[in-house]
């Protein structure tokens, strides 16, 4: 047992050496989805159960543009929107939060040549919707944090200005910045299957070795 419990340590460890180079991207790509945390959707609707029509707040998280086959920098602008409808006149106990769920890819000429996968990096990043002053107008959260040791997003204006939604309705742009550190750590794209073979092999090996040891 003991040495099966070492092989799949072995094999985690091996992982975790691999993902710790370091490399400048030459290209990258950044997709990023955003959901209601509650409702798991783009589109989330406050007091909408009630009887009364006439206290809704409903907001639908509009696609943020992804990235594609950009050059490595220091410092970019992001932006995606939100499409608010609302007939409420207060917003008192609103709090309605999301996540920005963003995919990282990344390749370098400086990575050694037997690491050809990409590097692939992972984060969310949250971002609210809040009544504030009483509930009188609602300010737009979004949106601080990291993606993994790579890219830093932040909120392009802070502190959030108060708002409030119109008859017509309004679309509200979450504007951000992405500040990219000069280097980053290689991730690489996990291969389940090639794990899986490969451990089941070795624990097989060891296991073999411990019923032969004690017959």
């Amino acid at each position: 047992m003991r040495r099966i419990v070492l092989v799949m340590a072995l094999l985690l460890w091996a992982s975790h050496v691999e993902a710790d180079v370091l490399f400048t991207p030459d290209m990258f790509s950044l997709k990023v989805t955003a959901t209601f945390d509650d409702t798991g959707t783009d589109t989330f609707c406050w007091q909408c159960g009630d009887a009364n029509p006439l206290n809704d707040f409903q907001a639908v998280l509009e696609p943020f543009e992804e990235i594609v086959g950009a050059t490595w920098v220091e410092f970019s602008q992001y932006s995606g929107f939100l499409q608010l409808q609302s007939t409420a006149t207060n917003y008192s106990g609103l709090e309605a939060n999301f996540s920005l769920r963003a995919t990282l890819t990344a390749s370098g000429e400086s990575l050694p040549e037997s690491l050809v996968r990409p590097s692939v990096s992972f984060g969310i990043i949250p971002g609210r919707l809040l009544g504030v002053n009483g509930g009188s107008v609602v300010v737009l959260e979004c949106c601080d944090g990291n993606v993994e040791d790579s890219v830093r997003f932040q909120q392009a204006f802070f502190p959030s200005t108060p708002f409030i939604v119109p008859p017509g309705g309004l679309l509200k742009q979450a504007a951000l910045e992405l500040h990219f550190p000069e280097q980053i750590v290689y991730a690489p794209v996990p291969e389940p299957t090639s794990l899986f073979l490969l451990g089941s092999a070795l624990a097989g090996v060891a296991l073999r070795r411990h019923r032969t040891k004690h017959r």
